[in-house]
């Protein structure tokens, strides 16, 4: 019995020294922090964990942007790496739920080569239109688009993306159609937008919200259970008549599937803290009127699949496949 209890101790000891788990020791060098949406509210969120996590573990985090193939790029350069905690990444639920349901073939399946250590924030969306599109309401919109939905264009980030299946769902549910322009990145999407060679588009709120300001883009409506804290005079879909039109992108951090459990630990008590930090909601919450969000572990991987099964049905609705 002796000799047993001894053995696997020994097994156990051997295991944590190959793989470096030991939570005192985590992290064991610099640390990589992928993402696939550079430059814009992602980035920025990625930047300012990655500075107070650095300053946390006396490491360097180093962020690394990698665009392309709905987040899939960034996603596989994690699953590339030693699955040791030192390589992370930041996904939004384009990359944690659509892409699965939507190409045959993923790069990456999330649900089956990811874990999800916490939820960071989430992000609802507004209804955008040209200014001179000649509607000054969500009614109006709607009007408009089932007179003669054909002839006017939406855009998105790309076929499957959550600005597109926003659309599309708000479409299904007023009623109408409108032709689908997917865009590789949001920037241009956003020129052509403002130069009037688009009518409408589900962004960010806040990535609309300095368009509206200017009076570039007219703002209709955001999703949410309650109006955004940058446009409090803009209703809610559900306020107007849309109760099902509530489409918002979760933030979160993960890591690939056969991480030592003790850095999942240590990792999503460190990260949740930051998230808990005064630091963190100076520098990037407060200025963006975010919200952190404290989803983790399990009940993160449980509301993921809720959101799975409500995306899934939205997608065979809609009929949207790709190879």
């Amino acid at each position: 019995m002796r000799t047993s209890w001894l053995m696997r101790a020994l097994a156990l000891w051997v295991v944590c020294v190959a793989t470096g788990v030991g939570a005192q020791g985590y992290p064991g060098g610099p640390v990589r922090l992928v993402h696939g949406l550079p430059g814009g509210l992602v980035d920025a969120g990625a930047r300012t964990l990655a500075d107070l996590l650095s300053q946390r573990w006396h490491q360097p985090v180093i962020v690394e942007g990698k665009p392309g193939a709905s987040e899939m790029l960034a996603a596989d350069t994690v699953m590339r790496a030693p699955h040791d905690g030192q390589t992370l990444l930041i996904a939004s639920e384009a990359a944690m739920v659509n892409n699965a349901l939507v190409f045959r073939k993923p790069l990456v399946d999330a649900q089956r080569d990811l874990v999800p250590v916490q939820a960071l924030f989430e992000v609802p969306f507004a209804l955008v239109v040209r200014r001179d599109l000649g509607v000054d309401t969500l009614p109006q919109f709607v009007a408009l688009m089932k007179k003669e939905g054909r002839r006017h264009s939406y855009a998105s980030s790309g076929i499957g993306s959550p600005l597109q299946l926003a659309m599309e769902g708000f479409a299904h549910e007023a009623g109408f159609t409108m032709l689908h322009v997917p865009y590789k990145t949001l920037s241009q999407l956003q020129q052509d937008l403002l130069g009037g060679s688009l009518d409408a588009a589900f962004l960010g709120v806040n990535s609309a919200m300095p368009f509206v300001r200017t009076g570039s883009l007219k703002l209709l409506a955001v999703t949410g259970t309650s109006r955004a804290r940058l446009a409090p005079e803009v209703p809610t879909f559900a306020e107007q008549g849309y109760p099902k039109v509530d489409y918002r992108t979760l933030i979160a951090l993960l890591v690939p599937r056969g991480t030592p459990a003790p850095v999942l630990a240590r990792l999503g008590t460190d990260v949740n803290d930051v998230l808990r930090s005064e630091p963190f909601a100076q520098r990037f919450l407060a200025p963006q009127a975010l919200a952190p969000d404290f989803t983790a572990g399990e009940a993160l991987q449980a509301l993921l699949a809720q959101r799975r099964a409500s995306t899934q049905r939205l997608v065979e609705t809609l009929h949207i496949q790709l190879d």
